[in-house]
């Protein structure tokens, strides 16, 4: 009997364990379960909440916008003249240097020329002579001591002297150079001391305050354009600046090998103030400009920037920033689109002035997207450096 009950009591110690597994296993699972719960849970959370996208929008303004014609060519001036030398001398004086203003008929330079002075003064010399012996001869003539033909002789010689103090006095003329326009000027090949011929160019003078460009236009072109339309002028190299101006001349012909016209178009102020900077902007002759003749205009248009429009098949589209319930989404809208210029278009059907355009960020949206509308930050003011006695400082006791 004590015996037997040694053997159970060694039973159940054995059986203990084995009991305990079950229960242990299923607390585990079931906090496994808790766990992978709540994972889920916040991972749902998540999932479900999308992050809106920032982007950069814009407002649809109210503006005048034009339709227009385009060509690229270089500003000139009208008026500009390259001074030759019309003789050959040796330069004395330089009376101007490059960009000095000048007026018509001022002293550019002055030459030399010890030969045809002399031959000058001669063929003066020559004439007093023959006019002194004429005078001589004219009572004996009269009275029949002389021949007529030896009188006549002498007024032939006298008109040939005359003839050549003429050429002489110009050719000496020419030795003084002066500047036929009122201009600037733009270029000195002349120095002091510098032999020159006829032909030589010696100064280029240009009048920058009338340029214009001349620009060649399809034929096609020919009845949207006429002289004194308005037209405009940008150059890159200026910032986009626009600078006025008309039509002045059409060609009355047709370029039979390009079927093009050539068109004059007079600028009629060559500097402007520029907008962004406040600061005058001057065009200058031989700068490349693009060209834009005014062919109809839109006063009251409403304008968006062209980068905000999209294309589906061939159809403008763009999205517009609207509130939702307090959330900001970006909804597709379709346009139909009228005039275009350098970087804004016009909304003829699908937009009012003021809604917002998104121009940064559009192309991954799609219709119903949440966005966050991002502003670019504030320039921030500078620090202040503190005054001697305020703060404190570094090593000081």
């Amino acid at each position: 009997m004590r015996y037997a009950r040694k053997r159970l009591a060694l039973w159940l110690l054995l059986l203990a364990p084995l009991t305990t597994l079950p229960l242990a296993a299923g607390c585990s699972d079931q906090g496994a379960e808790a766990s992978s719960a709540d994972e889920e849970g916040e991972g749902g959370e998540d999932d479900s909440k999308e992050q809106a996208i920032p982007v950069y929008v814009q407002a649809a303004v109210q503006g005048e916008i034009a339709n227009t014609l385009l060509a690229t060519t270089q500003a000139t001036a009208r008026y500009e003249v390259r001074v030759l030398s019309e003789t050959t001398g040796n330069t004395d004086k330089v009376e101007v240097e490059e960009g000095d203003q000048v007026t018509r008929g001022q002293v550019l330079a002055r030459l030399s020329n010890p030969e045809a002075s002399i031959s000058l003064s001669t063929a003066r010399a020559n004439v007093a002579r023959l006019r002194r012996e004429l005078a001589q001869l004219k009572p004996l003539i009269d009275k029949g001591y002389v021949a007529r033909q030896t009188y006549d002789e002498l007024q032939f010689q006298l008109k040939q002297a005359r003839d050549q103090v003429g050429q002489l006095s110009a050719q000496v003329a020419d030795l003084t150079i002066r500047s036929p326009i009122d201009g600037v000027v733009a270029s000195r090949s002349l120095i002091r001391g510098q032999q020159v011929t006829p032909g030589q160019e010696l100064f280029y003078v240009v009048d920058p305050s009338q340029l214009e460009a001349i620009i060649y236009v399809p034929e096609r072109s020919l009845r949207r354009i006429n002289e004194g339309d308005p037209a405009y002028a940008i150059s890159d190299a200026l910032g986009g600046v626009r600078f006025p101006g008309q039509i002045r001349l059409i060609s009355p012909v047709v370029d039979p090998q390009t079927g093009t016209i050539k068109v004059t178009v007079a600028l009629t102020d060559a500097v402007v103030t520029d907008a962004a900077t406040g600061r005058p902007v001057t065009l200058r002759a031989g700068m490349f400009v693009s060209v834009y003749l005014i062919t109809d205009q839109h006063p009251n248009a409403t304008l968006i920037p062209k980068r905000a429009v999209l294309y589906e098949d061939d159809n403008p589209y763009v999205y517009v920033a609207r509130s939702r319930e307090g959330v900001r989404a970006a909804v597709k809208q379709r346009l139909k689109l009228g005039f275009s210029e350098q970087d804004r278009v016009e909304v003829l059907e699908g937009m009012k002035v003021g809604e917002e355009v998104v121009v940064i960020g559009q192309a991954g949206l799609k219709d119903g997207t949440e966005v966050s509308v991002v502003t670019p930050d504030a320039p921030k003011a500078p620090k202040t450096p503190a005054k001697d006695g305020d703060g404190d400082s570094k090593g000081s006791p």
